[in-house]
């Protein structure tokens, strides 16, 4: 999928005009439509402001990952000094066979949250207040499902 078609998608996701767009990154209408057309592509300055606004990666925009995180999501926290880029880096270096039981466990360790905060919620008056210690978590299982 080329940049224009993929502008054109998140835009649309976002439900903004190419207009809006134009505004929030300072350029004319007609720039934003040359880009989503394939006529022009963008300046550096210019993919991070939408890369920015999109809440993904320049990498995601250029077509060289499929994963939308955006960049500085590895820098996060993951726990006390380890951050999530940290706990990906250490992964990577798993043999195949760690890493399904390393999957296995993430699934367990999902369906013991899930547990956890479907009682938690059944108490009364706790419909809308988060878990105690846990953050949202972005996306679904670590198999993408």
């Amino acid at each position: 999928m080329g940049f224009g078609t993929l502008l054109v998608r998140l835009r649309t996701e976002k439900k903004i005009s190419q207009k809006e767009l134009a505004q929030y990154l300072c350029l004319s209408s007609s720039t934003v439509s040359n880009y989503e057309n394939e006529v022009h592509q963008p300046d550096l300055s210019t993919l991070v402001r939408v890369a920015d606004l999109f809440d993904v990666s320049v990498d995601f925009l250029l077509g060289r990952t499929k994963q939308r995180v955006p960049i500085a999501y590895l820098d996060t926290p993951f726990l006390g000094e380890i951050s999530i880029g940290d706990c990906i880096q250490s992964m990577a270096g798993f043999n195949e066979r760690s890493r399904g039981s390393m999957l296995e466990f993430m699934d367990l360790l999902q369906r013991r949250n899930a547990s956890e905060e479907a009682v938690y919620l059944s108490r009364p008056g706790m419909e809308e207040k988060p878990l105690p210690g846990r953050a949202s978590k972005p996306g679904g299982s670590p198999r993408g499902t």
